[in-house]
């Protein structure tokens, strides 16, 4: 006996577990209380045995203030900072071990891209399959869904934590609401002859446990029946799914700053629009240069249009644009497209041609 504490009897011991020597009384040996370090959850700190920069050094380096990786372990529920590794922005009192649970969310740079939106991408593209993220045909806007393969006319939707069948505490959506909406959403695609696979992501462990079920929901799934998959390397898609996508997206339009958000969209499989919502917020960041008035391959042909000669043929006057004529007759740029296109017979009372298609039918005639 080397411990006393007032009458009662104790001893200093040491973990045959963890190392960690201390102090206990007698009667709390007899109790089997076991070693307040190593017990779960712990019952004290200690650094160098149970702290967050000993036992979880990935978690301690996006921890905010370093002295809270000593004071305490990777399930204390004890609210601290954190700095996203990717923009550095501050994300203020989140728990210790939701954080390790779930994963830090930037609400600055993620783009609101799950982390199973990213494992089916970046699925897709390891088996070099043609699809479309986000894919909003105008019979389903304002809705979304997650990925459609084209080639299959397939429809595949990653069922998370909110909604489907649960309630929504963020919208406030009903079990029976979301229920619906999934199915509406089903039936849709049904009549325009896709079909919709639903994969359970619905999973509150931490991240190699949700990825580990994400997994087997992808397996037992009717997917891997109907897309070629001969080989899925896992290992490398854990690793890409835990990357920004918004960054790699933003570091590409860095290396090609010439390409236009739908030639980036075609390499990422991806609508311009959602290229241009995501270098937006790139560009805020400082991880490329993006101007959000910069146009889009649509706007530069229909500039490309305007510019071109047109020919009034009843009155045999040349304009050098589209936008001249417009200016000098009053009648709407559309309506002068519409009929140097050939979609109209004429446009303000006249009939109109592009100036090197009218030279070409005269060299003809």
């Amino acid at each position: 006996m080397n411990y006393k504490r007032g009458n009662r009897r104790g001893y200093k011991y040491q973990c045959l577990n963890c190392g960690f020597i201390g102090n206990k009384l007698e009667s709390d040996f007899l109790k089997k209380t076991g070693c307040p370090v190593c017990c779960f959850p712990p019952r004290i700190v200690v650094h160098g045995i149970n702290d967050v920069a000993t036992t979880n050094p990935k978690l301690a380096s996006i921890m905010d203030n370093i002295e809270d990786t000593y004071k305490y372990t990777e399930c204390s529920d004890a609210r601290v900072n954190w700095k996203c590794p990717n923009c550095g922005n501050i994300i203020k009192n989140k728990c210790i071990c939701n954080i390790k649970k779930d994963g830090l969310f930037c609400p600055k740079c993620s783009g609101n891209i799950s982390f199973a939106e990213r494992l089916m991408y970046n699925l897709l593209i390891q088996l070099n399959i043609k699809f479309k993220y986000q894919y909003a045909p105008d019979w389903i806007k304002p809705k979304r869904y997650d990925f459609y393969i084209p080639s299959k006319q397939i429809i595949i939707e990653m069922d998370g934590d909110l909604g489907h069948g649960k309630y929504n505490p963020i919208t406030k959506e009903s079990k029976l609401d979301s229920s619906q909406k999934d199915k509406y959403k089903d039936n849709l695609a049904q009549e325009h002859n896709i079909e919709v696979i639903r994969i359970d992501c619905r999973n509150h462990n931490g991240m190699e446990q949700k990825f580990q079920y994400i997994k087997d929901s992808i397996i037992k799934s009717k997917l891997l029946d109907v897309i070629e998959c001969n080989f899925i390397d896992w290992n490398i898609l854990y690793e890409k799914s835990q990357k920004n996508i918004i960054k790699i997206i933003s570091e590409y339009k860095k290396n090609n700053q010439n390409m236009s958000t739908y030639d980036i969209g075609n390499v990422f499989q991806m609508s311009p629009i959602t290229i241009k919502k995501y270098l937006i917020i790139g560009n805020e960041l400082n991880w490329c240069h993006y101007n959000k008035k910069e146009r889009t391959l649509k706007q530069q042909n229909i500039g490309k249009l305007n510019c071109k000669k047109i020919i009034c043929i009843d009155t045999n006057k040349i304009y050098n644009s589209i936008l001249d004529a417009s200016a000098d007759t009053g009648i709407e740029r559309r309506a002068l497209g519409n009929c140097c296109n050939h979609r109209t017979k004429s446009s303000g009372g006249y009939r109109w041609m592009f100036y090197n298609e009218y030279i070409k039918q005269q060299g003809v005639a």
